[in-house]
């Protein structure tokens, strides 16, 4: 009996032991199936699930997705009370502003084609608390040109407490960093010189479970790599889901099945199911949960690192030409390369020393 501490890494922690139920891989690959994916939590917020037909790789190798947009798709709960979701693109399923309770169970209802998926019955655990999240300058062993060499990073960390009963973890994380236009005052009008960047989102693959009797714990849940991404501000949103064993087993799984074919987009050899099927008792891929959420904050930057974990990012081309330069983040940092760049300061983010507004700002005084 044991337990693996998953992470997206390349790295596995074995920290407790505890038992685990089979997942049916009763089926290939090559079927084409419905798949189904999202969770509810305790707070109130407009909750996504996802709809699409599993689906392959081009000719050319690339992923090809398969989304359905025609789909009926609400929650209900035990009471047979219903929440309707609106399709917004993509295949992607918004609920209104919606917060699940802790003394009703839920289900998922996906109707297509006159054919309905249905999820077990959720509810929410009983436990509630957050994890502590910190960071570490750390090292890894990493394959480079057929040579192991070591490469400096920060380690993110879930710091788990003891507990009298088993608990299961997921947590998923947002990227953000700050970065700053080196020729913003060379177009007319200025163009921006600060943003805060949401670089990537961490997909949801790392899972812990903490044993009962057990002592307090530490799981590593990230492994980030130093880069001049960290000179101003760098901060990660943890988003922590405590969930149940059902979730915690698919999860486990799908990470498990990753690892043996080389990344989680790789075809796989078998088809993991979840907690959805249709009336027949057909499976649909995907799971449905329903999760206790909370999220913490972490942030450091170059003033905070050793010196040997200390970048900058390399300096800006220039552009020749005047059209160019209106659409680029060397000149105006609002057209910085991620998922989104805005100037205002998000409300959760600490307050940065020295200010960005500082007409002469240096990054670190007096330390370089």
């Amino acid at each position: 009996m044991r337990v693996k501490i998953l992470s997206f890494i390349l790295l596995s922690l074995l920290l407790l032991t505890a038992c685990r139920d089979p997942i049916d891989l009763n089926f290939g690959v090559d079927q084409r199936k419905l798949v189904v994916d999202g969770f509810i939590t305790n707070l109130a917020q407009q909750h996504s699930i996802k709809v699409s037909y599993s689906s392959g790789f081009t000719n050319d190798g690339f992923f090809e997705p398969d989304p359905v947009t025609n789909a009926l798709v609400e929650i209900e709960d035990d009471l047979g009370q219903s929440t309707s979701l609106t399709h917004t693109g993509s295949g992607e399923y918004l609920t209104p502003a919606f917060q699940a309770q802790p003394d009703r169970s839920y289900k998922v209802k996906v109707t297509l084609e006159g054919e309905r998926y249905e999820s077990t019955f959720q509810r929410l655990p009983t436990f509630t608390s957050t994890a502590d999240i910190s960071f570490q300058p750390a090292e890894r062993e990493v394959l480079s040109s057929q040579f192991v060499v070591d490469q400096a990073g920060i380690g993110i960390y879930a710091n788990l407490e003891a507990v009298n009963e088993p608990v299961y973890y997921q947590w998923l994380q947002r990227h953000y960093y700050v970065f700053e236009s080196p020729f913003y005052l060379s177009i007319s009008p200025i163009g921006n010189r600060f943003c805060f960047v949401r670089d990537f989102d961490r997909v949801q693959v790392d899972v812990a479970q903490s044993i009962a009797g057990s002592s307090e714990a530490t799981v590593e849940i990230d492994f980030v790599l130093t880069s001049g991404k960290m000179w101003h501000e760098y901060g990660i949103e943890v988003i922590q889901l405590t969930t149940n064993a059902e979730s915690f087993n698919y999860w486990d799984q799908i990470q498990r099945q990753s690892e043996n074919v080389g990344s989680l987009f790789d075809p796989a050899p078998a088809t993991i199911v979840g907690n959805i099927r249709n009336s027949s008792g057909e499976p649909a891929l995907g799971f449905f949960g329903v999760y206790n959420q909370s999220t913490d904050y972490v942030f450091f930057n170059n003033c905070e690192l050793a010196l040997e974990f200390r970048r900058n990012l390399g300096p800006c081309p220039a552009e020749e030409s005047p059209a160019a330069r209106l659409t680029s983040h060397c000149y105006d940092c609002i057209y910085t390369p991620g998922v989104s760049a805005q100037t205002e300061q998000p409300s959760w983010w600490r307050e940065i020393i020295p200010a960005l507004d500082a007409i002469d700002r240096e990054v670190c005084p007096g330390n370089f």
